[in-house]
């Protein structure tokens, strides 16, 4: 393995060793450095999202 790259919209305050982060918001137009750039070179994708439910009360 070569590198491992972990976008994300907010980057993370832990530093995780071998891991680069990208700040990547796809729901902006005018991000400097869309997903597709970031991942244009990968091998390998790893999708490691998860659900996060709200704290409001229906």
């Amino acid at each position: 393995m070569a590198a491992v790259l972990g976008p994300a919209r907010r980057r993370p305050t832990v530093s995780v060793p071998g891991v680069e982060w990208a700040t990547v918001d796809s729901s902006r137009s005018d991000c400097p450095h869309p997903l597709d750039q970031h991942l244009a070179s990968a091998d390998v994708v790893i999708h490691l999202a998860w659900f996060q439910p709200t704290h409001d009360q229906w």
